[in-house]
């Protein structure tokens, strides 16, 4: 039951960093599976993150967007790095630089 999965892989463009969104492999009843990210050099130690998804490096790799509902539970809203980009009406469901 304590089986974490990852999915949602990112490389940045020049192989050095990887970033991949973790979550459980199952949710109590009543709660939401809350997944996280986790950042790191390949070949380096990865740590878990904030909590987000859909991971993407700029073409330069040198920063993250991903999707994440912190602040605005149930809706996903646009980060890179550590802040939040505006008021984007509705919730996040893909990103591309």
């Amino acid at each position: 039951m304590e089986l974490q999965r990852a999915n949602e892989v990112a490389l940045s463009a020049d192989g050095s960093r990887i970033a991949f969104a973790v979550h459980a492999s199952y949710r109590e009843q009543g709660k939401p599976i809350e997944t996280r990210l986790w950042v790191g050099d390949v070949g380096g130690e990865l740590r878990p993150g904030e909590a987000g998804s859909l991971p993407r490096f700029s073409p330069d790799g040198s920063r993250l967007a991903f999707a994440s509902d912190r602040g605005h539970e149930g809706r996903l809203s646009l980060w890179v790095d550590d802040g939040e980009l505006g008021g984007i009406p509705g919730s996040v469901e893909a990103i591309q630089w």
